[in-house]
């Protein structure tokens, strides 16, 4: 996560570091934090002698803690940050003559250990514990619930990818595009609300988050710090009054996250109303700018902060693990389960939240080596010895790696990891999903972005042709690879690109390496290395 800003020294072109942005890295630990301390305080779970183990969000039993999510719903401030990061690194690769392989690698080579450590961790324990006779109900809730915070990863993957496109965009059109984008989220709001036409929801996941990173460059580009502190006062007042306006008057729920006993969302999809309040929670972070930098000059709490960071990816991962072992261990000593919003559940709810991170913290401790990447010279010359064989080759196989990462989280998020063979068909936007195919994708995914060669890039791309023809002929026999429209579609994509990328590098090193002929059908001599004289 990169919040260092290289800049070139005036009149010699060298490069130069910036101090680090320690805010930056305040606000992503906030983030971070209150994820996950709104997660745990908002899960309550039931249990009792013949009540089955079921679980919901306290948000239904104590309606007016809706208004403490306009607090707690920080994935806008998070998604304006990771714009601050992907913004400073594409500068980077570029001062660098890096590309754009190189760009995607940097972005999401951190989390991609811990990611793919946790979704087999669960696969595998799902897998035993459905082996044993220890599966059911209560399992595929537990592994769904595990699950259901990972869509943010999806959204990063895919924010990373088409970032260099949205720099381009800021360049060209500045602040437009934001405005542009704001205004296509509220009619997309308009047709999706007001209409009842659902499909429009597709124009909110795009550009919400688009937008928000949007705004993460002109922070990048300091163009966030230089406004005046009256124009942040006056927007997180207007912000704040439309939000309330739109959530009293206009249509929008109060809740800024999903919950059951309400017909619409402002998360899934996010809307209009969540975009306002955003604005209101940057307006109050820039205000508070000044005064925490000079905070986090102190050694202990930058120490805080860092420790946070360095293992932020482990701590998202895992702490939804953490509930489940509670849990049963609260079953097991026949914990008191006072009604939720009463005094008796404030204080239980302590005592949940100690036990919690108390479970955590070995997990953290444990996995979170995985996050951290120390500098390995044998890595590094492995990698090396591996490069892909081209510019090309390499961008093709990070992004449609990524891509294929981000389609298994998000079959994830919708199914979970238990009974790896069975589909899904519920599953939204013409994917068939299963555990097993979530992993397949996964697999593939991880494997192109380790820099494969240009066979192992022909291969794959024939077996996602070749898979997708033997869905077509066959159907329902492969059972739980059999996919989806979009698999489907998705698979014949991927593998005419990486088969396209692949024969393509392959012939032009064939041409390269063919000796040239002159018109006399002489061999050139430039076409061979030049030889060393043996004479001293």
């Amino acid at each position: 996560m990169q919040t260092v800003s290289p800049q070139t020294e005036p009149g010699n072109g060298s490069v130069r570091k910036l101090p680090r942005d320690r805010y930056v890295d305040f606000l992503r630990a906030y983030s971070i934090a209150f994820v996950v301390f709104g997660h745990w305080l908002a899960t309550v779970v039931v249990w009792g002698p013949g009540i089955p183990i079921s679980g919901h969000n306290v948000l239904e039993d104590v309606p007016v803690l809706k208004y403490w999510t306009w607090v707690n719903q920080v994935m806008p401030l998070f998604f304006f940050i990771s714009g601050f990061s992907n913004f400073m690194t594409w500068r980077a690769m570029e001062r660098r003559h890096k590309g754009y392989g190189a760009f995607v690698r940097a972005r999401v080579e951190r989390m991609i250990r811990p990611l793919g450590f946790f979704l087999v961790a669960w696969l595998v324990l799902a897998g035993v514990l459905d082996a044993t006779g220890f599966g059911g109900e209560t399992l595929e809730t537990v592994s769904e619930y595990v699950a259901s915070p990972l869509w943010f990863m999806v959204a990063f993957m895919l924010l990373v990818i088409v970032t260099p496109i949205m720099v381009k965009v800021h360049e060209r059109f500045g602040v437009r595009a934001v405005l542009a984008m704001l205004v296509a989220v509220a009619l997309a709001d308009v047709f999706r609300i007001g209409f009842g036409l659902g499909a429009f929801a597709i124009v909110n996941v795009a550009f919400v988050w688009l937008c928000v990173q949007q705004v993460g460059f002109f922070y990048a580009d300091g163009t966030l710090l230089r406004l005046p502190s009256k124009l942040y006062i006056g927007l997180a007042v207007g912000a704040l009054a439309l939000l309330i306006a739109l959530v009293t008057v206009g249509p929008y729920p109060t809740s800024m996250v999903s919950v059951e006993d309400s017909n619409l969302s402002n998360m899934m999809p996010p809307s209009f109303a969540l975009m306002v309040m955003g604005a209101c929670h940057l307006a109050i972070a820039m205000l508070l700018r000044p005064t925490l930098s000079r905070v986090l000059e102190r050694p202990r709490a930058w120490f805080g902060v860092v420790a946070i960071n360095l293992r932020m990816m482990t701590i998202f991962l895992w702490h939804l693990t953490a509930v489940p072992i509670v849990v049963a261990f609260m079953m097991a000593v026949n914990f008191p389960q006072p009604p939720p919003g009463t005094l008796a559940w404030w204080a239980a709810r302590a005592a949940w939240m100690a036990m919690l991170a108390m479970v955590l913290s070995p997990m953290v401790l444990a996995f979170g080596r995985l996050e951290v990447q120390r500098p390995n010279t044998a890595q590094i010359a492995r990698r090396q010895s591996l490069a892909a064989p081209s510019k090309l080759l390499d961008d093709v196989s990070l992004t449609v790696g990524a891509l294929l990462v981000a389609l298994s989280v998000m079959a994830f998020t919708y199914v979970g990891f238990d009974e790896a063979l069975t589909v899904r068909p519920e599953t939204p936007g013409g994917f068939l999903a299963s555990p097993l195919l979530a992993a397949a994708y996964l697999l593939v995914g991880l494997s192109l972005m380790r820099t494969p060669s240009v066979r192992g890039i022909v291969l794959t791309g024939a077996a996602a042709i070749l898979w997708v023809l033997s869905a077509a002929t066959f159907g329902d026999s492969l059972g739980p690879l059999q996919g989806g429209i979009s698999d489907h579609v998705i698979g014949v994509t991927a593998g005419t690109v990486l088969l396209a990328a692949g024969l393509g590098t392959h012939i032009q090193r064939r041409r390269e390496a063919t000796p040239l002929r002159d018109p006399s059908g002489e061999l050139q001599r430039s076409a061979f290395p030049a030889r060393r004289s043996s004479v001293a």
